[in-house]
């Protein structure tokens, strides 16, 4: 077990007995303090670390880094992955719909006010005679 889980469960040793101890006498909390720490050296943790641990954690570090792709690859991975579930089947359709109507409607608007001036156009050359004058000579 790495240095510093040692010293951390040391700590938390140590952190227990002043908690227990705080009712105690002074002496009594001297006398266990001094038992409890003869005890420290003889507690060993024995963990055994599996061949090649650091070898194999570098190794995943640097897959992870060259696996690392442009974010608009990862955007669209993301919304193919997030969007092609059967529940958002109906909201994905309305909002494609309601995106068409608005689009045609805001085309058809366009088309509408071009038409219409030149509708307007025509209606002044019919109705005005120098208009047709202009025209014909």
């Amino acid at each position: 077990m790495p240095n510093g889980v040692l010293n951390f469960f040391k700590g938390l040793a140590v952190l227990g007995c002043f908690i227990r101890v705080s009712g105690r006498s002074r002496f009594e909390s001297e006398q266990m303090n001094s038992d409890e720490n003869q005890l420290f050296p003889t507690w060993t943790v024995k963990v055994e670390i599996p061949p090649r641990f650091q070898a194999n954690v570098w190794a995943q570090i640097a897959a992870r880094e060259s696996s690392r792709r442009p974010l608009w690859d990862q955007l669209r991975d993301w919304v193919a992955a997030e969007f092609c579930k059967p529940h958002l089947a109906p909201a994905l359709v309305t909002l494609g719909l309601t995106l068409s109507i608005a689009l045609a409607y805001m085309q058809a608007q366009d088309t509408n006010v071009m038409k219409g001036k030149e509708l307007e156009a025509r209606y002044l050359e019919t109705i005005n005679p120098l208009a047709h004058m202009s025209h014909s000579t």
